[in-house]
């Protein structure tokens, strides 16, 4: 399964995934549509072309606009004061990955297919940290309508 980096501080100016390596997503034609919010204002069900913030917060567009990811949950892990950016990008990872199998998708997740990010949201603390969980497919192609109904054996 591809798990996405976590991405620093919600309030840090990113393009892309910094604890994992910078991950720059192709540009698309709707990159500058959508809802400024605030990650942690970002819910299950809501869409969203990438994770680069603006000011600090991210475009969420309707899900039948054309969209690389889907949240699909949100999760807290508690992260170890001295994790690794890698390390806290895999307990992320298999929160995410738990969430899922434990979820209505789980069984049909065919992450052959499809690519997970875990994308913090309450920026990096001992103890609890909180996390959005979304799917996108493999190849950054953009679809219209819910992944989530999208997901299946392949």
């Amino acid at each position: 399964m591809t798990t996405g980096c976590v991405s620093p501080d919600p309030g840090e100016e990113t393009h892309g995934h910094g604890a994992g390596g910078v991950l720059q997503y192709p540009v698309v034609p709707n990159a500058t549509e959508g809802e400024l919010r605030d990650l942690r204002d970002v819910a299950a069900g809501e869409c969203l072309n990438d994770f680069v913030r603006v000011g600090g917060r991210v475009r969420v567009l309707a899900c039948t606009s054309p969209h690389r990811f889907e949240v699909v949950l949100t999760t807290s892990v508690a992260i170890p004061a001295r994790a690794s950016g890698k390390d806290a990008a895999r307990l992320a990872g298999s929160a995410c990955e738990d969430g899922i199998r434990n979820s209505a998708i789980g069984a049909v997740w065919a992450p052959e297919r499809f690519m997970l990010e875990a994308v913090e949201t309450s920026g990096h603390t001992v103890g609890p940290t909180s996390f959005l969980c979304a799917i996108g497919r493999i190849d950054l192609a953009q679809v219209t309508g819910s992944l989530r109904s999208t997901i299946s054996p392949s």
